[in-house]
């Protein structure tokens, strides 16, 4: 059973002044949900580079 999806893009264009504050809106958000965001902006920049470089780095260590 396959389902068809699809994303409608939706532009709203409102005045400068009328803008919301993203600060306003983290600050509702829990530190969990403001963390996982940014660990999700940081994977979506470097990918899997520095988890790569991490495990190098372990990998060295528990061979000494």
């Amino acid at each position: 059973m396959s389902r068809n999806h699809s994303i409608a893009l939706v532009v709203r264009k409102v005045r400068l002044e009328e803008q919301g504050n993203d600060f306003a809106y983290w600050q509702t958000q829990t530190y969990e949900s403001r963390l996982a965001t940014l660990e999700e902006i940081r994977c979506e920049y470097h990918g899997d580079v520095i988890e790569q470089k991490i495990i190098r780095v372990l990998n060295l260590r528990a061979k000494a």
